[in-house]
């Protein structure tokens, strides 16, 4: 709880309910253990196997620490909607989440040696500016799945002052990584309406043209929805954004009549 209220490295290693130190399966299979079937195609927490196509690639150890977070997420999304949780169902969960979490928040920070998690690259060569990009992204996956940990998968009360210094990290690397994709945006844009002209972009270049598609999206990385209420200003901005979407898609229909 330190860590995560702290934003550091743990200090003491993952202890269990009974005192015992942590060991367990990767969620989808330590559940499965317990009569949790998902899909045989389930999609938690794959969307960040992309990592994987890097040059230079992140480590799959890594990569692994992010997808249990989504794996984790489905396991919760399942008992919140479908089943019954036993006391002891109920201290496999509170394991498993203090392993994974552990895991994140474990993982090498801006001021650490970043090469420990680089991998092979994909070609004869790798240039300095791909390393950077590499380095850019873990740590912007690394910082996001930080974000959602905090009001979700691992939430704690009053999140506002995390928020606050995780968003602070995000929002330049987010800038970096919309400027490589789709060029300089609009400097008269404020902030929110960068990110979703970006997001718009997105959705439009990968044919998202539903709630459904999106949420499949989301689903990839780690997504609780029973977290989200009907209520919620979320679902409002998620249409909005599959409006402005298609509308694009429409308009670049037009232009290339």
């Amino acid at each position: 709880m330190n860590a995560v209220n702290t934003l550091q490295k743990p200090i003491y290693p993952p202890l269990g309910a009974h005192g015992q130190v942590l060991e367990l399966k990767r969620p989808l299979a330590l559940f499965q253990m317990r009569g949790l079937e998902p899909p045989a195609n389930s999609p938690a927490g794959l969307g960040f196997q992309a990592l994987a196509f890097l040059s230079p690639r992140i480590r799959q150890e890594v990569i692994n620490v992010f997808t249990d977070i989504g794996q984790y997420s489905w396991v919760v999304q399942y008992y919140s909607t479908t089943e019954t949780c036993s006391p002891a169902i109920l201290d496999v969960l509170g394991d498993s989440r203090n392993l994974v979490h552990h895991r994140l928040f474990s993982l090498p920070h801006e001021d650490d040696d970043l090469s420990l998690v680089l991998g092979l690259h994909h070609g004869p060569t790798t240039q300095e500016e791909d390393n950077d990009l590499s380095r850019e992204l873990y740590l912007f996956c690394r910082s996001s799945v930080i974000l959602y940990a905090v009001h979700v998968s691992y939430p704690i009360p009053r999140p506002h002052g995390l928020r606050t210094r995780i968003l602070a990290t995000l929002r330049p690397k987010l800038d970096r990584l919309m400027t490589i994709s789709h060029g300089v945006p609009d400097s008269g844009d404020t902030a929110p309406v960068q990110l979703l002209k970006y997001v718009v972009k997105l959705c439009s270049k990968l044919n998202v043209d539903s709630k459904e598609k999106l949420l499949e999206i989301l689903r990839s990385f780690a997504w609780v929805e029973s977290a989200v209420p009907d209520t919620a200003p979320f679902w409002g901005l998620l249409a909005r954004i599959l409006f402005l979407s298609g509308a694009a898609r429409t308009s670049l229909a037009l232009r290339q009549k």
